[in-house]
């Protein structure tokens, strides 16, 4: 297991500083449940993302970075297995071609699936107008599997709909233990589309979106109609910004 001690780690905008004990980056489940079990106490750190505190600790800080696998997909099941370190970045690139997509995702996709889940991520969903509520679930909507090493470095699984904890455990924020690997639920691969509005509904400028809307984006799981008027069926295909940023 590869490790340091005394430390100094920072998240990605580099406004929350830790000075953990010790850094373990287990790459096996026998060398996180080893990291566990020789801690004094411990925190669990994704990719370095989070702007608030809950990854600070005097103790071990556990990075998942090198638990990033992510098994074959099940196309009966519609599931992937992935380790707790997978962001959706290596989600969608090992995704691609299967005919199967992740149903959201966040708006940073370099941030890990366990770690987004955890927190209760909402993702790029939208609100759908006739009833106020959100379009797709939040991160944590996915996952129908957990695998959880806790404090006395044991390892627990957990099914959606076959234990009781599980609804608990999934938005747990790290309390519970450490998550070696989850599954998450899938749907059949699609496609979305962009769309920018004119700040002054100017109709050429919807015109030139239109037009431009002709990339790939099968990197994006935001499922969504185009702002320009294409339902994303394939007429219109890039990723969606709105007022001209994008939104992943």
């Amino acid at each position: 297991m590869s490790g340091s001690s005394g430390s100094t780690v920072s998240n990605w905008s580099r406004t929350v500083a830790v000075r953990p004990a010790c850094l373990a980056t287990p790459a096996t489940l026998e060398e996180l449940q080893a990291a566990v079990k020789e801690a004094d106490s411990c925190a669990v750190v994704g990719s370095y993302h989070s702007f608030s505190r809950c990854c600070d600790t005097l103790g071990t800080l556990v990075s998942l970075e090198r638990l990033d696998f992510i098994d074959a997909p099940d196309g009966a099941a519609k599931t992937v297995r992935c380790g707790g370190g997978a962001t959706y970045t290596q989600l969608a690139a090992a995704l691609r071609g299967t005919g199967l997509a992740m149903h959201n995702t966040p708006a940073l996709p370099q941030v890990t699936a366990a770690g987004a889940a955890s927190t209760g991520t909402h993702g790029s969903s939208g609100v759908d107008a006739s009833t106020g509520r959100a379009k797709l679930g939040s991160m944590s909507s996915a996952v129908v599997g957990l695998e959880l090493v806790l404090a006395d470095s044991t390892l627990l699984s957990l099914r959606k709909g076959e234990d009781a904890r599980f609804d608990g455990a999934v938005v747990s924020m790290g309390c519970l233990g450490v998550i070696y690997a989850m599954t998450l639920q899938l749907v059949p691969a699609f496609e979305v589309c962009r769309g920018l509005v004119s700040r002054n509904n100017d109709a050429r400028a919807t015109a030139a979106v239109r037009s431009a809307c002709t990339h790939a984006a099968t990197d994006c799981a935001d499922a969504c109609t185009c702002r320009c008027g294409s339902a994303a069926t394939g007429s219109c295909r890039s990723r969606r910004a709105t007022r001209g940023r994008p939104a992943h």
